[in-house]
């Protein structure tokens, strides 16, 4: 274990080693040479979380909110906060309810963003395993489930290219990357797909994309669809309402009783004029 000059040792909590290795969380850690205490084991966050030391050194989950990066990195954040205040402000705005606020981090090297939690309530890994649990109380769920932060990177290139869309006014195609930027890091940072049928459809656009399919002609395809089936149903139904009419113009045949006379001894009447 090797101790960092602040006295702190940095704690990447997941369940499963090798994700954790590479987590986002830790990018700048590891690019740094901090080293960083993983814990691996489903028990390991309840025990840290209630030991909160190790002799003079505090333990700090890199998991949730607060984490301190510098004095040289807080003033970059300052600068940039200034430049990307619209944009956080955008992206609180169209993910709602789902973030409790959108803020920029220096803790990101690759990543666009990640989705920490409050300081108070379970990370992403303890709501997994507490989800897992057959006799889990739902309301105690709701209530120490921690709140989603989204820590922004404000140097990587999607972040830059969604603040020149709404420089550009165009704040519909901004809205869809906020959201698979939002879904994309709920995966990356250990939390569950709320629909994951749509993320796949989002992933299946790009896919599209990539491989040079012209999505403005499958959309005006899919829109002209109803008309051309409403075009073809229309001759089937004239001849339908054609065919129709001519049934009813059509005499009918009525059933008519009658008295058939027949010539009998008593010498009655041939009405047909024949003997």
């Amino acid at each position: 274990m090797c101790w960092q000059p602040s006295n702190r040792h940095e704690l990447a909590v997941d369940c499963r080693q090798q994700a954790a290795l590479i987590h986002s969380f830790v990018e700048k850690l590891v690019a740094e040479g901090t080293e960083v205490l993983y814990l691996t084991e489903a028990i390991d966050e309840a025990v840290v979380t209630n030991l909160a030391k190790f002799g003079d050194h505090d333990l700090v989950d890199v998991t949730k909110e607060g984490l301190d990066v510098g004095e040289d990195a807080g003033k970059k954040l300052e600068e940039a906060n200034k430049q990307l205040a619209g944009l956080l402000v955008f992206l609180k705005e169209s993910l709602s309810d789902r973030v409790e606020k959108a803020t920029l981090t220096s803790r990101l090297l690759d990543s666009p963003c990640a989705l920490v939690t409050s300081k108070f309530g379970w990370s992403a890994n303890m709501e997994r395993i507490m989800k897992a649990q057959s006799m889990g109380d739902s309301r105690a769920m709701e209530y120490m489930k921690g709140r989603k932060i989204l820590e922004v990177n404000p140097e990587h290139e999607i972040v830059r290219g969604i603040k020149v869309l709404l420089d550009e006014d165009d704040k519909e195609r901004a809205r869809d990357l906020a959201e698979l930027l939002y879904e994309t890091s709920l995966l990356t940072s250990g939390f569950a797909l709320e629909q994951p049928k749509d993320y796949a459809s989002k992933v299946y656009t790009l896919m599209k994309i990539a491989l040079g399919y012209d999505l403005a002609e499958e959309e005006a395809a899919a829109a002209a669809a109803p008309a051309a089936a409403a075009a073809a149903a229309a001759p089937a139904s004239a001849a339908a309402d054609s065919s129709s009419s001519e049934k009813q113009q059509q005499p009918k045949m009525e059933s008519v009783e009658a008295d058939v006379v027949v010539e009998g001894k008593g010498g009655d009447p041939d009405p047909w004029g024949k003997q």
